[in-house]
């Protein structure tokens, strides 16, 4: 009876990590790419898809808006917008 019970959270834990593994490839190419307005914005995606399967998704989404920041300050300053066009 108890089997029955678990797997759907162990389904919900297996979608969370999927969507975790996602961000993180996001923004790992967001931070070294050339693509990196595409890339920030598919990393945003899935970090918030992340809270609907799991409490551990606030903390996602707080490491990708700390990693976004991080890469938007280095950016250097009058570089303009062209840098972010995907």
């Amino acid at each position: 009876m108890i089997d029955s019970v678990g797997w759907p959270f162990m389904i919900l834990q297996l979608a969370w990590i999927g969507l975790l593994l996602l961000t993180l490839w996001a923004l790992t190419k967001a931070a070294l790419g050339n693509r990196k307005r595409r890339f920030a914005w598919i990393a945003a995606m899935s970090a918030y898809a992340s809270m609907h399967f799991s409490g551990l998704g606030v903390l996602t989404v707080a490491a990708t808006t700390v990693c976004l920041a991080a890469v938007w300050l280095s950016l250097p300053r009058g570089a303009g917008d062209h840098r972010l066009r995907g």
